[in-house]
């Protein structure tokens, strides 16, 4: 009967007799299992974030990014709907103005009798 040989290095002997008894288990990931989306039923990588196919979150990092992504944007709205505001302002302002330089323009071109008899 054929037997195998082992060899050894280290301290791989007591961390695999540790290993055996159940003291210690081993911590690495089942790369060769898919994280299964619960939404697409796509298999992605252990480690993803998030779903490859729908970009469903997979992870609570993966989730946390999602938050900091959306409240970004807010801000980025918010930011823009502000400055949006202000320059709505500022174009009324420079358009009442114009409208003002027009409209004294044209009363000194005309004469003043027919400005005293379009009041009468």
């Amino acid at each position: 009967m054929s037997q195998k040989y082992i060899h050894y290095f280290g301290n791989e002997s007591s961390e695999s007799l540790l290993e055996a008894y159940g003291i210690v288990i081993k911590d690495k990931m089942d790369t060769l299992n898919p994280k299964i989306c619960p939404s697409c039923d796509t298999g992605n990588t252990q480690d993803a974030k998030f779903c490859q196919k729908c970009s469903m979150i997979m992870s609570f990092e993966g989730y946390q990014e999602a938050l900091e992504s959306q409240k970004e944007k807010e801000s980025e709205v918010q930011r823009l709907q502000q400055k949006y505001e202000q320059d709505m302002k500022t174009m009324q302002e420079a358009l009442r103005q114009e409208m003002r330089n027009q409209i004294s323009q044209l009363i000194t071109k005309l004469k003043p009798e027919i400005i005293t008899e379009g009041l009468t």
